[in-house]
């Protein structure tokens, strides 16, 4: 199945700490939907300020040469420390429009268990914009992020 999705990423955030990890994604062949993918990213609040837009960038730029063929170390997690990870951390999705513009959304918990956006709260973020902006851009977004079940 060829699919031609748009590059997107997890960027979770401890919701006492500030401290960030990313979940890269790329084409899960069965879905031909993003999926998780690798490794987790584990990111400092400090390392997010100064160069969280380069990291993001860098690792949107590899979204289409991956090839989704094993589950991610997110998805290997047992089923409790998965849970307690949920719980603890807020998520918000990062997705390159195009060139010069990202999607950043805020996520919520649904009831199936999944989690869903509100799109009053998508932000569009202008690749141009600096590091520290994005910072401020990407807490403004887990402020939004919730881990309460949405219509609950």
């Amino acid at each position: 199945m060829n699919v031609k999705a748009n590059p997107c990423l997890d960027i979770w955030m401890h919701r006492e700490s500030e401290h960030f990890v990313i979940t890269n994604h790329a084409i899960d062949p069965d879905l031909g939907l993003p999926a998780s993918w690798g490794d987790l990213i584990p990111t400092s609040a400090d390392v997010m300020k100064s160069r969280g837009l380069g990291i993001v960038l860098d690792n949107l730029a590899g979204f289409q040469q991956r090839r989704r063929e094993n589950p991610s170390a997110f998805e290997k997690m047992p089923k409790s420390r998965h849970q307690r990870f949920r719980r603890e951390h807020g998520l918000v999705i990062v997705e390159m429009l195009d060139e010069e513009h990202l999607r950043i959304s805020p996520m919520h918990k649904h009831r199936g268990g999944g989690y869903m956006s509100n799109p009053d709260e998508v932000v569009v973020f202008e690749i141009s914009r600096d590091d520290e902006e994005f910072y401020r851009v990407i807490l403004a977004a887990f402020e939004g992020a919730s881990s309460r079940i949405a219509g609950a």
